[in-house]
This record gives structure tokens, C-alpha cells and sequence, in this order.
């Protein structure tokens, strides 16, 4: 045994949380929670060397107390992988995502900033200062040998079928697809809408009673969760994600590079970082479901503009390659130069 967690009451019967590190460098050291525990651990960490090191933060709800306590000297580095406030319309007053909210805070404890996409890095600055750089990093890259695969030749993909790859969550949207799927139906009926993901709370049964009341069981299809998404993407002919928020959007970059047109709203941020408007997908408007609609149903009816949407993902896709995003964490490396990074 290395490590224990101890549940105590106190005096006012109130439960008191404790760790402790038992027989570690011969002694056993005991902690007033997970945040001294970790705040431990990263002065730990940090001494097994004699270089300036570098942590890069990107959970900061569980490291950043740790990272701000340090009692050995080390550069810390805030990386924002979603949207930090909670109203993407103003981003400069809105509250912040209480994910990072702590974090943003506590701006002047940071040696730098990473952002996923050029808008949010712009958008982070008006708010915060450029006191610290800020880096933009892209949170995921395509692998060399998808971008070697042989494409997926358009004619082999199923005919009609519509997929949306994303937890079944409010902020998705996935009722917006099945709202629009009430008239894709009518003018294609052989057409398939399937929603691939788990879901957060309830939203599952909210959006199961919206199919069952457009009567749509046997063509709007709950598929669960996939360990082999990319062949989800590889049949389907075009893609969904009518979100009212992103951070990123690994899902619109996996699609991509498996060929398939998105159909994506132009929210802060990413979408329009990584779909080519009109050219390997098309952005619309976050609430606009009629819009949403009429796109769906002029894709589905030009075949040939949806093969040649097809193919352009995949160029698309090169821009996210290995080589091209180790160049921009290369930057970061080169800052920090001879600092020694521990993610």
C-alpha cells in the first residue's frame, strides 16, 4: 500500500477527507486533501532533475491549486482546450466556463497561455492582457497513416445517410438534427439520421419522446457508443454538429480526414477554423433549424457537390498534420528553451 484515503468525522459530525503517502523516501507524510496531495506530488516531480521545468496545465480544476502552491520553483502553462466563458456572444463580459474560472483568475500566476484556435487566442488577450505570450496549438493532429489510407470512394458510401458523432448533451443539439430531419424525411425517405455517443443525464429519453413524437423510430437512430468511429465515418455521405458551443472539435477533424462533408455551426470555436466553407463542409447559423434544413436538403440532392466536398476533406485535413502541429508546439518548446516540458 502506497497511498490512503481516510474518511473521518469531526466534532460537528461533518466528514474531514485525509491522504496519506505511507514509506515514501522512508518517511509517510499526511495531507489535508487531494489539493495538498497534488501540490506534493508536482514538488516531487520537480526535483528529479536539476533543469527549469514546465507544466502545462489542462485540467485545471484538479492541478491548478496545486501548481499555484509550488514551493520549488517551475513555469506553469494554462492550456484552454474549450471555450472559457459561458456566453460565446460576449466574450468579454460574460462569466467564465467554471472549469477554468479559477484558473483565469489567477492570470498573473500563469508563464503562458494556449489557446486551440487563432479566435480564441485574439479573444483571450482582449479579455486578459498579453502580459503572458499566448500560444495557439491545435488540441489534435491527424496521424500520418490516415492521411496514407486510400480515400473512400464516394459511390461505396451509403446513400443518404446523415451522421452526428457527439454526446447526446444539450449543448449538441441533436434536437435541432432530428427537428430537421422531419422535412429531410418527407423529400428523402430512404434518408438515415444516426446519433452516435452516450448521453449526460436525461437528454436521451428527452430526445428519444421528440423522435417518437415525429414519428421517425425507423429513421432517426440511436447507435450508442463506437470504439471504431472511423468507420461511422468512412459510410456515412455527410456529418452534423449543429453545436451552440465548441472548444475545438476533434469530431469535425476526425471527419474530415475520413472524407466526410460537415454540416457545422459557425460557433466560437473551431468549426470555422477547420471546415472550408462550401468547400469541404458548410457553417451555419447556431439556432437557425430551417437553415439547417435547407442545407441538408441541397447537399442531399447534389451528389456530385457532396463527392467533391468529400474529397476537399481530405486535402483539408493535411493542414492538421503530424508535422504541422508539432511545428506550432514547437514554438512553445522553443520559449521555454532549456526548460525541460512535463506534461
Amino acid at each position: 500500500i502506497h497511498v490512503e484515503k481516510l474518511h473521518l468525522l469531526n466534532h460537528a459530525g461533518q466528514e474531514r477527507i485525509t491522504w496519506r503517502v505511507l514509506n515514501y523516501n522512508e518517511q509517510s507524510h499526511t495531507f489535508n486533501g487531494m489539493n495538498e496531495l497534488t501540490r506534493y506530488f508536482y514538488d516531487e516531480l520537480n526535483q528529479l532533475n536539476d533543469e527549469q521545468n514546465v507544466f502545462i496545465c489542462d485540467r485545471t480544476v484538479e492541478c491548478a491549486w496545486g501548481l499555484f502552491n509550488m514551493t520549488t520553483p517551475a513555469k506553469k502553462v494554462l492550456h484552454l482546450h474549450n471555450n472559457h466563458v459561458s456566453d460565446a456572444k460576449d466574450i468579454m463580459h460574460s462569466t467564465l466556463n467554471n472549469n477554468y474560472a479559477n484558473a483565469l483568475n489567477n492570470w498573473a500566476a500563469w508563464d503562458a497561455v494556449i489557446s486551440a484556435t487563432p479566435e480564441q487566442t485574439k479573444d483571450v488577450e482582449a479579455r486578459f492582457g498579453k502580459d503572458i505570450p499566448a500560444f495557439t496549438i491545435p488540441v489534435g493532429y491527424v496521424d500520418n497513416a490516415t492521411l496514407k489510407a486510400a480515400p473512400v470512394k464516394f459511390d461505396q458510401r451509403q446513400k443518404d445517410l446523415v451522421v452526428q458523432v457527439a454526446r447526446l448533451a444539450p449543448e449538441k443539439q441533436q434536437n435541432h438534427s432530428i427537428e430537421a430531419f422531419v422535412e429531410v424525411h418527407k423529400q428523402f425517405p430512404d434518408a438515415k439520421l444516426e446519433l452516435w455517443g452516450y448521453a449526460n443525464g436525461d437528454i436521451e429519453k428527452q430526445l428519444h419522446a421528440q423522435v417518437a413524437a415525429a414519428h421517425l423510430e425507423d429513421v432517426v437512430l440511436f447507435k450508442g457508443y463506437t470504439t471504431d468511429v472511423n468507420a461511422v465515418y468512412n459510410r456515412a455521405q455527410l456529418g452534423l454538429l449543429p453545436s451552440r458551443a465548441e472548444g475545438f472539435s476533434l469530431m469535425l477533424l476526425e471527419a474530415q480526414a475520413h472524407g466526410l462533408p460537415m454540416v457545422a455551426n459557425d460557433v466560437k470555436y473551431g468549426p470555422s477554423d477547420i471546415i472550408q466553407d462550401h468547400k469541404s463542409g458548410i457553417l451555419t447559423t447556431d439556432g437557425d433549424v430551417q437553415q439547417l434544413t435547407k442545407t441538408i436538403l441541397e447537399l442531399l440532392k447534389n451528389q456530385g457537390q457532396l463527392a467533391q466536398y468529400s474529397a476537399q476533406a481530405y486535402e483539408n485535413a493535411k493542414r492538421y498534420s503530424e508535422e504541422a502541429a508539432f511545428k506550432q508546439w514547437q514554438a512553445l518548446l522553443d520559449y521555454f528553451k532549456p526548460a525541460k516540458v512535463t506534461a
